[in-house]
């Protein structure tokens, strides 16, 4: 009777007329699974044409009494949805929700950050506003969430569409999501393993591609091209939040909060705070990875990127920016997930680091409490 309920308010409070003839149908086919129910009606009432036709094959695909694959078919079927018949879409929905997957067990981001780490070269397929298209038709199964107050806006997407691309954090709308990104039936016929869930990633690419883009966006910028001159750019730098004074503490700086919104963009502060994170996820001395190709990663270049990281200036910018943006202690996690790494050479990297930074703070009578 609960999920009854839960369907008629919603046909009358958001007019959904078209789901009156079919409402019980629905609830039958729910078999008292909400988020099922949820799903199914973000996705129809998402439909610009063709709703008739969807209810009828949600309808036909719902199996009784396989609630766990009911919820699978589903969920492929808002995929499906919003790749349409392009193969390049299809590419960058894959893209989009392996992002929404690896970003689940770290920070979520803003659309604006997300595009942030899409590959170069799928960058290139599409604008900052045609990925947001791309988002809006994966509603039914996303929570946006203000980056200001927390506040959550689940089923007020459309109303939100001039306010997407940065002020508002994306994630999954429920766990079970995230967990058929990760599922799925591995087939090996006399040849490469496959797998038959065709938006799942292989999570070493992933996390390769996430460490890839943390590295190229602390050095350039927020790879994003913005005409707003108020929009942060650029990458670590000195002094990145323009302080008059290295004399005050943090918390004597009034706008502290203003001027870290201002000058650090929300995709460099995620790749300050958790490059090694999903460095240490990277399998370095692996080889190539199942999806490499598709992420356009190559692991060979990694240590580079590492040393040239750790060995320049920037490194001593990055603790400054976890600094102002309160994440001394993720920095400190950050090495230790490095100094557990098998890669010898970047231990090496690691260890020629610290010793830098003894260096410097024995020379300036500074403190640091890594």
């Amino acid at each position: 009777e609960d999920i009854r309920l839960y369907l008629q308010q919603r046909i009358e409070k958001e007019a959904l007329d078209y789901l009156s003839p079919h409402q019980e149908a629905l609830v039958e086919k729910a078999e008292g699974l909400f988020i099922w129910l949820y799903t199914v009606v973000e996705l129809i009432k998402g439909a610009e044409i063709g709703r008739a036709r969807l209810i009828q094959s949600v309808l036909a695909n719902a199996m009784p009494k396989n609630a766990d694959k009911n919820m699978e078919t589903m969920y492929l079927a808002v995929l499906q949805h919003a790749s349409g018949h392009e193969e390049d879409t299809k590419t960058i929905v894959r893209s989009l929700v392996g992002l929404l997957l690896a970003t689940s067990e770290t920070a979520p981001l803003p659309i604006s950050g997300l595009y942030a780490f899409l590959p170069a070269h799928q960058r290139s397929l599409l604008s900052l506003d045609e990925f947001t298209n791309i988002v809006m038709k994966l509603k039914p199964v996303l929570k946006l969430t203000s980056r200001r107050d927390g506040t959550a806006r689940a089923t007020k997407l459309d109303s939100l569409s001039q306010m997407l691309p940065n002020q508002f954090v994306v994630q999954a709308y429920h766990l079970s999501f995230l967990e058929f990104l990760k599922r799925g039936e591995r087939v090996s016929a006399n040849g490469p393993v496959r797998h038959t869930n065709e938006y799942w990633s292989d999570p070493v690419s992933l996390a390769r591609n996430m460490a890839m883009a943390c590295f190229e966006i602390m050095e350039t910028g927020s790879r994003i091209e913005s005409n707003d001159p108020s929009s942060p750019g650029g990458g670590l730098r000195f002094n990145i939040c323009s302080l008059e004074s290295s004399h005050k503490a943090n918390t004597d700086v009034a706008d502290l909060q203003e001027r870290v919104a201002r000058f650090i963009s929300p995709e460099l502060s995620y790749s300050a705070l958790y490059w090694a994170k999903h460095l240490a996820k990277s399998s370095l001395d692996s080889g190539a990875a199942a999806d490499d190709v598709i992420y356009g990663v190559d692991v060979n270049a990694f240590p580079d990127m590492i040393a040239s990281f750790l060995h320049s200036s920037r490194s001593l910018y990055w603790l400054e920016l976890s600094s102002l943006t309160n994440a001394v202690d993720i920095a400190r996690d950050n090495l230790l997930d490095l100094m557990a790494l098998s890669d010898s050479e970047v231990r090496l990297h690691i260890n020629f680091y610290l010793a830098r930074i003894r260096i410097s703070l024995c020379l300036t009578g500074a403190r640091c409490f890594l």
